[in-house]
């Protein structure tokens, strides 16, 4: 066996062990009867009670928990998708940006926060790299200012005064995420047909309820049809789908460019080194992120 035989074995090797830790993961994580059932639905509800039992929907949902929860894993289980009661558009402005926020009643958030707890997050995570910690538990903002320092002294060691910065932000990052994406991205972690059709409904919701206000039939065929792009703000699915959307980009940079000074929080980015270098990765972050 030669040298090069050898190492396409380890790399067949390498690539074997992952597809292995993918499939237990999406044993564990990626099905409909271990994600939906009435322990996860209760977990959820319990995190997302905190902030909120002093409104008069959470109390209502909190006195009749145990069977409303049993009546939504039921009907999910059916093959049918929960309703939201109301959805409301809450118009927030950033910065001088306006930015529109859904807020949706608990039952749910409920579906959503178990969905996402015991679904989404546990099978996304662990394929992003280690510089993506927004919304990740045991990440934030300081862990990010504390890794980014780390990034900038090692660059200025070697490059010194000469040290170039590359920042970069995705515009209307959540409006971009195509619906067709999103569904790729689940498939690739092995989610069964059921979790997919229930995520991607939950992904469609916002768009079709304001389709449905305006009575735009033909923009409810095509977010039926897969061909919706954007995911709306103040949902833990979009959270998500934020982190991963990019995630070929952020490989692409530090596995095949080999950057290792580089990050991303959300829609904001930034790598460092010499001035060429970030001049060249600049055209390539552009080309790649069309």
């Amino acid at each position: 066996m030669t040298n090069q035989d050898r190492i396409r074995a380890r790399i067949a090797r390498s690539k074997a062990r992952r597809e292995a830790k993918r499939l237990a993961r999406a044993e564990k994580y990626g099905r409909i009867d271990r994600v939906i059932t009435n322990q996860t639905l209760f977990r959820s509800l319990m995190k997302r009670r905190h902030g909120t039992d002093w409104k008069q929907s959470v109390m209502d949902y909190l006195f009749h928990a145990i069977v409303r929860n049993k009546r939504q894993k039921d009907a999910i289980w059916a093959g049918e998708h929960p309703e939201p009661n109301r959805i409301r558009q809450i118009d927030l402005f950033e910065r001088g940006k306006k930015r529109k926020v859904h807020a949706v009643a608990i039952d749910s958030r409920v579906v959503q926060g178990a969905l996402c707890d015991s679904c989404i997050t546990p099978l996304t995570q662990p394929g992003l790299i280690h510089d993506n910690p927004a919304s990740t538990q045991g990440k934030g903002v300081t862990w990010t200012r504390r890794r980014m320092m780390r990034h900038i002294r090692r660059q200025y060691r070697r490059t010194g005064n000469q040290t170039w910065a590359l920042i970069f932000d995705i515009r209307h990052f959540f409006d971009s995420i195509p619906h067709a994406l999103c569904e790729k991205v689940f498939r690739a972690v092995h989610m069964d047909d059921m979790l997919i059709s229930l995520s991607m409904h939950f992904i469609r919701m916002y768009q079709v309820f304001e389709a449905r206000k305006t009575g735009d039939t033909e923009k409810i065929a095509a977010l039926e049809c897969g061909e919706g792009i954007g995911v709306s703000l103040g949902s833990q699915i979009s959270q998500d789908l934020a982190l991963c959307a990019p995630n070929r980009l952020d490989h692409y940079v530090k596995d095949v460019l080999r950057v290792k000074p580089f990050m991303r929080y959300m829609d904001d980015g930034h790598a460092e080194g010499g001035k060429e270098d970030m001049l060249a990765l600049k055209r390539r972050v552009f080309d790649k992120a069309a």
